[in-house]
Parts: C-alpha cells; sequence; structure tokens
C-alpha cells in the first residue's frame, strides 16, 4: 500500500492533467466508459490505471479514492484489486511474454457478458494495448462500440500512433509525461541507488520503487556495459555486434529453446540499450553537460564525430521494434549497419 500511496502523491503533484481530469470524472462529471493513456515509457500510466479501476470496483464516489483514509474491509478490497485478485477485473499486459491476442479478448467479452460478482462494475484494463494483434485490436473496437452495462476500459500505449486510430476516437485520450528528472533522481537516490546510477535511471527508466535493485540487476547491468563499449569507454566499440551474440544474450540459447524469462529479458536490455543512445542524443544536441566526467567526455566525442541526429532517428525506431516479433539479433546488427552512416 506504501508504494501506491507514493505513486498517488506523485500522479497529484506532477501529473495534474489526468488526475484531475478523473478527480472530477469520479465525483459525476462525465465519467466515460473508455479511457485511453497515452505517453512516454516509464510514465504513470499503470500506477494510474490502478487508481482509477479500485476506485471504480470499490463503488467510491467522491474522486479518486485514497487507500490510506479506508477502513480494513476496503482496505483489503484494494488489496486484492492491486493483486489482480478480484473477479471483476481483468487485466492484460502487451508488455509480458506475447502480445495481446483476439482469444484474451473475446475471453474477456464473455467473461464481462455475465454481471459483476462482488464489484458495483467490471473494469478491463489494457496495459500497452498497441501490442496487440490486428486481430485482437478489432475485436477491442468492437469492444468499444457496444460497451456492456457498468464495464469500464482503461487502456494504455507508449505510442499511441500505433493505435488503431478508431479505438482511438471512442476514448479519452489522457496524456502522461516523464517526472521531472531531478524528481526521479532523488526517488533512486532515496531508495539506495549510487548517484551516478540515479541519474542514468532518472534519464531511462522512470522508476518510482526498487530503484536500488534494479542498478544491480541483469538487464541493468548488460545495457550499460553495452552502451559503454559503444562509446568506447569500456570495450572495443566496433566488436559490440559480437560482443553481444557471445556475451551480453545471455538468454540467447534458452530463449530459441522455448524459455520465455530469458527472451524478456533480452528485450528489456535492447529497449535500455537503444534508450541510453537516446539519452545521448538529446544531451548532445541540448548541450547538457550533466552526467559523470566519462559520460560528458564521451558524449563530446561522439559530437564531433556523428550526425546525431541521424542516431537519435536510427535509435527511437529500432527501440520501437523491441518486441517477441523482431529477432534481437538482426535488430542490433541493422542497427550497427545504419549507425555506421552517422560519422561525419
Amino acid at each position: 500500500m506504501e508504494n501506491r500511496i507514493k505513486a498517488r502523491k506523485l500522479l497529484e503533484q506532477y501529473e495534474s492533467v489526468p488526475y484531475q481530469a478523473l478527480e472530477r470524472a469520479m465525483k459525476g462529471r462525465g465519467l466515460s466508459h473508455a479511457y485511453l493513456f497515452h505517453g512516454p515509457q516509464g510514465t504513470l500510466k499503470s500506477e494510474l490505471a490502478l487508481l482509477l479501476a479500485q476506485s471504480l470496483l470499490s463503488g467510491h464516489t467522491d474522486g479518486l479514492i485514497h487507500e490510506e483514509d479506508c477502513d480494513e474491509a476496503s482496505q483489503a478490497l484494494l488489496q486484492r484489486i492491486a493483486e489482480g485478485n478480484c473477479t471483476d477485473l481483468i487485466w492484460l499486459s502487451g508488455s509480458e511474454k506475447k502480445a495481446i491476442d483476439k482469444q484474451s479478448i473475446d475471453d474477456l467479452q464473455e467473461t464481462f457478458a455475465r454481471k459483476p460478482m462482488e464489484c458495483p462494475c467490471q473494469v478491463y484494463v489494457l496495459e500497452q494495448c498497441e501490442n496487440s494483434s490486428s486481430a485482437a485490436m478489432n475485436s477491442i473496437l468492437k469492444f468499444l462500440e457496444e460497451p456492456g452495462e457498468s464495464v469500464y476500459a482503461i487502456l494504455t500505449s507508449d505510442n499511441v500512433g500505433r493505435v488503431l486510430p478508431t479505438i482511438r476516437s471512442r476514448c479519452v485520450l489522457l496524456p502522461f509525461q516523464s517526472l521531472p528528472q531531478d524528481v526521479s533522481m532523488k526517488l533512486a537516490e532515496e531508495d539506495g541507488a549510487d548517484p551516478e546510477d540515479a541519474y542514468f535511471m532518472s534519464r531511462t527508466a522512470h522508476l518510482i520503487t526498487g530503484q536500488a535493485d534494479y542498478a544491480v540487476s541483469a538487464v541493468w547491468q548488460t545495457a550499460r556495459k553495452m552502451f559503454r563499449q559503444f562509446l568506447g569507454v569500456d570495450g572495443d566499440p566496433r566488436l559490440l555486434l559480437v560482443d553481444y551474440d557471445l556475451v551480453y544474450r545471455s538468454g540467447a540459447k534458452k530463449a530459441s529453446e522455448g524459455s520465455p524469462t530469458e527472451k524478456e529479458e533480452d528485450i528489456a536490455v535492447m529497449n535500455l540499450f537503444f534508450s541510453f543512445l537516446i539519452m545521448m542524443c538529446e544531451d548532445a544536441l541540448t548541450g547538457s553537460s550533466e552526467g559523470p566526467v566519462w559520460y560528458y567526455e564521451a558524449v563530446q566525442d561522439q559530437k564531433r564525430r556523428r550526425s546525431l541526429k541521424d542516431v537519435l532517428r536510427i535509435a527511437i525506431e529500432q527501440r520501437d521494434r523491441c518486441n517477441r516479433n523482431n529477432d534481437l539479433g538482426l535488430l542490433l546488427a541493422q542497427a550497427v549497419c545504419r549507425l555506421e552512416e552517422t560519422y561525419i
């Protein structure tokens, strides 16, 4: 509960547009049957989706619910909702092992064709809904066009441009933005991350809890090493592609044999690596001098040698392709080949 309370306070302070819109709607001022939360990766979309789901399913009618002010029975229900242990909540995520498929949406529709079992309404959350199959998108659209009584949809997207325009038109769109860097960095340091990791996390990961554990995770450490090698700080940049297959892609063999965990870890590593490249380009193009000395010097070197606008475009495009449908080794090989053309 402590982390959810922290998230709500951050939403109140730094995401006032979507928070206040839902606060007003929950007080009887035009609650929609469908919302689409959109904004950069790492923003507090999922946190607000959970808060809205808790408010709706608990029958709270005086704005978004404050969990710490509830009685014991209500807190128990809110805890079960947060744990996904509520019969009137279905939460599907396109960020997990595979894209949201049509069968999952069909099952959702069948379940919600019945009346709520324990709450005054039913809620479904489609997290990163842009990672849905074409057939699933069409089923989502049909469900949105014919909403059931007391059924509410909450969709989130890191890339709203990949969501069907017809789906967007049937939802109330609420935009999200990243937390201010100093706030994100302070949260990381308070959690126990060292200042250097805290700085880079404030630019790439945007976590509000668990930063110290994330700093020692295989995903963070691997992506960081790849980035340092790309910059020529540690290792030969020319060997990055070779080292990826031999060293960095630790889960490649297991994933090819059907293990989803290592595959997801590899996707997270590649996603973070391209996020590091995007950060580098932004700092170079804006003339930022923040960050560790080694990083600042490396950024200046890249600025002299490359067209960083082209690097930025490539990194954004390749990051958007980091998913289970693409071969990550080939994705990196394409990126390396394209990045070779950015030298001035």
